[in-house]
């Protein structure tokens, strides 16, 4: 199970510990609820150290069904657990401490899961604060590089779009020629598709998004096809008729980031980019290898953990793949089996992978 997969399935962790200290609190107290002639002594010790526990149960069950993310689940989670530790290390010192005095010990166990059991609903609530800070800050940071995005879109892509479709009219103003007639078309339809996609973007990355099944191959055969067009590098493609994933149009983005990614890292005279569909029980893979100097296994770990604030590039790929329930990672190209690519010098390159949940 990868990190992602840990912290997602967390919450159930929390479940199992509140379960497990409320299990070992009504295992302790039932002999007394059942033998004493007064059992209200017993059912008040069975409430002060019970009713925590189940709070926790409650509260991992909560946490699983909450709008957390991953990392927010985590953070609650390892809270709860060092609340429930620190809170057993307190009242096992006292117990410790009685114990080198040569005092006498009464009921340790009662007080020892009231400590732990408090423990972990104060720490749960800690965990819960500072969860929530820590997700504040990511939307602002998210919201922040969307709207960078956007710019940098229409500052850029969008621009260059607007300013081949002005150069072609002027053309087509003076001469009437049919191919300048089909570059405004298309220049046109591209302007619009990219307005959309940047919207797509900005609702993905903030929570707001509505996803649809959508075809991968699709996506990737519409970019490979446009960045042939436009660079001199050689991509090649191997890919099955179809791979369904449930996306938005921010799909294209991630394939479209990669991509230029790997043609801007290739080399030589004829820089060479493959990119790969495949498609497994559950999961649907995206690969896109260059011919680059590549990257060493360490940064590779790194690499999105570091990525910079750059909303057009490798951080809006690793928000929109999370956002999509995948994962994103990279490797150097010599470590990654099973490529399919043509005969490539083994020393250098990278591959960028993308796990996504097959519809």
């Amino acid at each position: 199970m990868d990190r992602h997969q840990l912290a997602k399935e967390s919450p159930i962790g929390v479940v199992l510990f509140g379960g497990l200290l409320l299990f070992a609190a009504v295992f302790y107290h039932i002999d007394e609820l059942l033998l004493l002639d007064n059992p209200v002594g017993p059912a008040l010790a069975l409430l002060l150290d019970g009713t925590p526990a189940l709070a926790l149960v409650v509260a991992g069950y909560w946490l699983w069904c909450s709008p957390f993310d991953p990392k927010g689940r985590w953070t609650v989670s390892t809270w709860t657990v060092a609340g429930s530790v620190a809170g057993g290390l307190v009242i096992g010192g006292t117990i410790g401490v009685r114990l080198y005095e040569g005092r006498p010990l009464v009921e340790p166990v009662f007080p020892l899961l009231t400590g732990l059991g408090m423990g972990g609903v104060a720490g749960a609530v800690a965990g819960y604060f500072n969860a929530r800070a820590k997700q504040d800050a990511r939307r602002a940071a998210v919201l922040t590089d969307a709207l960078s995005f956007v710019n940098s879109v229409i500052r850029h892509d969008l621009l260059n779009d607007l300013t081949a479709i002005r150069g072609h009219a002027d053309v087509l103003a003076e001469d009437h020629r049919p191919e300048s007639v089909d570059v405004i078309s298309r220049k046109a339809n591209e302007a619009t598709e990219r307005i959309e996609t940047s919207r797509s973007i900005v609702e993905t990355v903030t929570g707001n998004g509505s996803f649809e099944p959508i075809d991968l191959v699709a996506v990737v055969e519409a970019v490979t096809a446009q960045t042939r067009e436009t660079t001199l590098a050689t991509v090649t493609t191997d890919c099955p008729e179809t791979a369904m994933v449930r996306a938005n149009d921010g799909l294209e983005s991630i394939v479209d980031n990669l991509v230029e990614n790997a043609v801007e890292h290739a080399e030589g005279a004829e820089p060479r980019v493959h990119v790969t569909v495949s498609q497994t029980a559950g999961t649907v893979r995206l690969t896109v290898a260059d011919d680059g100097p590549g990257i060493d296994q360490a940064t590779a770990r790194t690499l999105f953990d570091n990525a910079s604030g750059d909303a057009s590039g490798l951080s809006i790929v690793d928000r929109l793949v999370a956002a999509y329930d995948g994962t994103v990672w990279a490797t150097p190209r010599s470590r990654y089996d099973g490529l399919g690519a043509p005969e490539w010098d083994e020393t250098g390159g990278t591959v960028f992978v993308v796990d996504l949940p097959a519809v």
